[in-house]
Formats: structure tokens, sequence, C-alpha cells
């Protein structure tokens, strides 16, 4: 997998970043003919990762299609992994099906054993199909449904030994700066074995045992003790690598100690108030659809740290480890979420037959699991979000709710969990499920699609507190996830007009210092860093088939709300100006 360390001193891995045999499927035959057996002869070729939309020729293509690659092994067995596949796929090793999978956004992988050592054959089914009954997204989405193998593939080949997983647990005493390590490492052996496991900090050994292995076992390294350690935030971004070892096998992981937590109205980093100065951002170019490479993702992120903000919201979906590494090495924080959108009845008249289907709720239960699995140890996170605007005020989503925090809490009980609401307050029966999440977020357009050209953002502020306290909810911090207007690059009026930059900048201007005066507001996120490609369905009410929000352009050309935001930011986190110290010990 692609990130910015070191991932093992020991463990072979490669990518098959390369050019595949590609052949498209509309009809759906492959499975029938046995592509994976015999792939057919008139394919092309085609770069993994990518989109296949970017291809000319197929930027409309919604279907199935299959890849095609070949890999040499020294080992018998492997241990493939897939970054991102977009949306689902099935896994064929020299005709042999390893693995299915859905989700498009998400690592996943396969084990496969025994297959010998020497040159094989890798087939991949892969299908971005959507429907309104049990698919993420659905067809009347507000971004564009790209499909393929969108970001690296790795083989990992296994010898005696292999960390199959692992888990790093930590207690921090912020007064005293001290921290307790636990740590859980699960192991896979072709013999018995005596081996000593290791535990290291910074290259400094902390923990070391013999320990018996016989096929699978579990190791626990508890109670490791740190002293005068140096605490990630968002000026100093102080990072630690750990690394586990068992005889000739480890693998290292990089964490941050840090605490992020409420009390009252407040958000608090390291026992800090927070105040967060953010963007929506989707990890989207109109050049390379989700396959952004990581010099095009680094520029997108300090082109938002210019403009003073301190977090980014990965609307409305993972982003790539290696966006979450430089945000750990820089010091920005992170909501992270997963592609639940739209599931209301604005968008989706018929959206109570998803909420309702038992499929599509496994899926995002599982899609929770893999987000915070992949990424609990990235201190840069600090918000997991469970879904964005849909139908909070129905009991299926709160019983829905429910469900997606227990199992996010299963993995992880140190981070704040919220959801974007976008319910119009108080109307009743209002939104049922601000209980049951750590942080209030609310998308609030107004400006926008209402009809008034002067709305006034700080009272939208205190019907949400009222309505807060009249559910029980009053302590808790809120959030503008979303706010905005649409302007097209280069579109300009002395008047105020919609669609104008001038508009835009007014309007961005007008809410940021009406939600900050307010005093009650923890932080906000302006919709969006980029303009983006929608989905088919909503191109009509889209200038240019792009969602224009943006405050930059597709190709991240500034609009005028540009400089407004950097200013703004700047007055309201007083620290911006401060260069982050980046310290790798």
């Amino acid at each position: 997998m692609n990130r910015l360390f070191k991932r093992s001193n020991y463990a072979k891995y490669f990518l098959l970043d390369k050019m595949w045999d590609f052949v498209l499927d509309p009809d759906k035959k492959g499975i029938d003919e046995k592509w994976y057996e015999s792939f057919p002869e008139k394919s092309e070729r085609i770069p993994v990762p990518s989109c296949w939309n970017m291809d000319l020729g197929k930027f409309g293509y919604e279907g199935t299609a299959w890849y095609r690659t070949d890999f040499v092994t020294e080992e018998a067995s492997i241990y493939i992994k897939f970054e991102a596949v977009a949306n689902e796929c099935d896994v064929y090793i020299d005709g042999r099906h390893i693995g299915y999978h859905y989700g498009a956004f998400v690592e996943f992988g396969f084990l496969a054993e025994n297959i010998g050592a020497g040159s094989h054959e890798l087939v991949v089914r892969v299908n971005n199909d959507i429907n309104n009954i049990d698919t993420t997204p659905h067809p009347n989405t507000d971004w564009y449904n790209y499909g393929g193998i969108n970001r690296s593939v790795e083989i990992r080949e296994i010898g005696d030994i292999w960390i199959s997983d692992y888990r790093i647990d930590y207690k921090l005493d912020l007064e005293a700066k001290k921290a307790v390590l636990d740590i859980t490492a699960e192991l896979k052996t072709k013999n018995h074995l005596c081996e000593t496991f290791e535990i290291y900090v910074n290259d400094k050994c902390v923990y070391s045992k013999n320990e018996d292995t016989d096929g699978c076992k579990k190791l626990y390294a508890k109670g490791i003790a740190l002293e005068s350690i140096y605490l990630w935030d968002i000026y100093e971004p102080n990072l630690y690598y750990i690394r586990i070892k068992y005889g000739n096998e480890d693998i290292i992981d990089r964490i941050g100690f840090r605490e992020i937590k409420t009390h009252g109205k407040d958000i608090l980093l390291n026992g800090k108030k927070i105040l967060l100065t953010g963007v929506c951002r989707h990890e989207e170019h109109a050049d390379w659809g989700f396959s952004m490479p990581f010099t095009l993702i680094k520029r997108d992120i300090d082109i938002i740290r210019d403009m003073n903000c301190n977090s980014i919201r990965g609307s409305h979906y993972p982003n790539s480890k290696m966006t979450l590494d430089y945000l750990d090495e820089i010091g920005m924080v992170f909501w992270e979420e997963v592609p639940c959108w739209g599931y209301r009845k604005m968008a989706m008249p018929d959206h109570n037959a998803a909420l309702n289907n038992e499929k599509f709720v496994n899926r995002l239960l599982s899609m929770h699991h893999e987000m915070v699995k992949r990424d609990i140890n990235h201190p840069c996170v600090i918000l997991w979000g469970l879904y964005n605007e849909i139908a909070t005020d129905q009991q299926n989503v709160y019983d829905m709710s429910v469900k997606m925090i227990k199992v996010i809490k299963a993995l992880d009980t140190t981070r704040l969990i919220t959801y974007a609401c976008n319910q119009n307050i108080p109307a009743q029966p209002g939104d049922i499920c601000l209980g049951l999440v750590d942080v209030i977020s609310h998308n609030y357009y107004t400006g926008w699609y209402s009809s008034s050209e002067n709305e006034d953002f700080a009272a939208f502020i205190g019907r949400m507190r009222e309505y807060a306290d009249s559910v029980g909810c009053g302590d808790k911090p809120i959030i503008m996830s979303e706010f905005g207007a649409g302007a097209v690059k280069g579109a300009t009026s002395f008047e105020a007009l919609r669609w104008t930059e001038n508009y835009q900048a007014a309007l961005i201007e007008d809410a940021i210092e009406q939600y900050y005066g307010t005093g009650e507001v923890s932080g906000t996120f302006i919709w969006q860093f980029c303009d983006v490609r929608t989905g088919k369905n909503c191109q009509l009410s889209r200038p240019r088939s792009f969602n224009n929000k943006g405050v930059v352009d597709e190709y991240r050309r500034p609009k005028f709300a540009y400089e407004t935001v950097k200013g703004l930011y700047r007055k309201y986190n007083s620290k911006s100006d401060n260069k982050t110290k980046i310290r790798l010990f």
C-alpha cells in the first residue's frame, strides 16, 4: 500500500500499479462465459489505478468491466490488498475465486494460500451499477459515480511468519505527559515456533518476551509506560513510530498521542478549546476522477492550509491513506464518513426502500467497520461521521444509527461521533437522532436555496440551540457542517447575482461572521473546497454538470471567495499563520 513512511523492515511488498488488460461487459456475460478462466482476446489496456470513465470513450459507462494482469511471487502464499474499487468486485487468481467486496472507498484484501511460487494470473470483475434499493451511492447522488480499480493494488508475500493483524491502544495522562500502550498482534505461522515478541517505539525496544506459536495466535504487550511524551496537535504534530516484531516478521505504524473530547458546548484538543476552521473536500479531480495521485492530493491540502483552515471534512467517503498520512504530518484534523448521502424524501422519494433494506443497512455497517479499522491509528481523525443528509426524523434511521454507533464504538471509543443533518429545525418531528452523537452538525444553505437575499445566519443558530435544548442536547457543541453558494469561475457582476463569484464571496463572509459571532459555534466547514462533477440525475440543476460551490474550481483556480475565506479564517484561527513544526521521533 502506498504510504508516506516505511511499513516494515522485512516484509516483501510490491504494487501492481501498471497497465492491465481491460474489457467492458455491458451484457454481464463474463460470469457465464468464465472470463476469469479465459480472458477475452479482444481486450484493451488501461492503467491501474484509474477510473475507467477517464479513459476516452468510456465517460458515461456504468456497469460491469473486467481487469486482468500477471504477477510473480517467490512465496507459495500471498495476501492481495486493494486500496479501493468502485463499487463492488470479485477477485480471481488462476481462475479460482478468492473473494468478493462491496464498497468503493475503503481497502480490503484476501489471503491466497498455497498458490505456489511463480507466475499467476489475476482477474478482477468490477461493477458500479447503482439503484434505489441496496446500493450506496444511489442514482440521485450529487457526485459522479466513477467506476474502476481506483487506488493501488498490492501483493504481500507470506513466509513462515505473518502478522496478519494488530491493534495499538493507549491511555493518555495529559497533565503528566505520560501514555500507556496496549498492543495486540495476530500471528499466522506455518510451523511451531518460539521467537521473541518485541515492541519498539522510535527504534527503542520497550517490550520483549519469548512466545510460542503454532498456526495462529494472538500476542499481547500490555501496560507499556512511556514518559515525557510529546503530544500531537495542530501546531506541533509530533509522531511516534510503533514497530511490532516477531522473529523475522515486523510491521511499522505511526501514531500521535492526543486527546479529543467535548466539554459542554466546546470541542477540546488536548484539553484546550479548538475552533474548527474548515472546508468540505471531495477527493476528486476533473482529469483523474477518484484516482488522484499524491502530488495532487498534497497540493489540495497545501492550498486548503494556505486558506488558514485547520480542518477538512472528507466528503462524503473515506479518503486515501496518503491523504491521512499527510494530515498527520502537517497537523490538520479530519472528519471522516461513509458514502451514505441523501436518503431522504427531498432527494429520493422512495428512500425508505433502501433504509428498510437489510442488505443496504449491513453494507453501511460494514463500511463503518472497515473505515474505523483502517484509520484508527491516524491522530488527524477526530470525528467519525455516520452519514450526510438522511431522514433523521424517522425511527428506522434512529435504529440504523444505533447499530452504526455500536460498530464504531466496538473498535474505537476515543473519538467524537457526529453526522451532518439538514432537517428543518424546529419543524416537527425534527431530528430525533441528536441524542445519539457527541457533536451536533448541520447543513444550512440559507441565502442560496431559499428565496431571501438577506438571511440571518445567527438567528438559525439560536433556533438550533433552542431545539437542542428542547430535546435534551443543549450542552453539545454545534458545527456548521455545510453552507455556501454556487459560483461559476469567471462570472462576476456589480450586482448580487446568483452564480457569480461576488455573490458567493459575500454570502460566505456573512455566514462565517455571523456564525462565529454567536459564540455558539465550534466550527464551520464551507461547502466546498473545489467544484466537482455531479451525478447524471443532478446535471440539469448544476451548470456545467458540476457542483459549482467550490471556493476554487475543478482545476483549483481560486474564486473571489478563496481570499475572503483566507482572511476570515486568519481572524478566527489566531495561530493559523504559525508554521507547523513537524517532529518525527
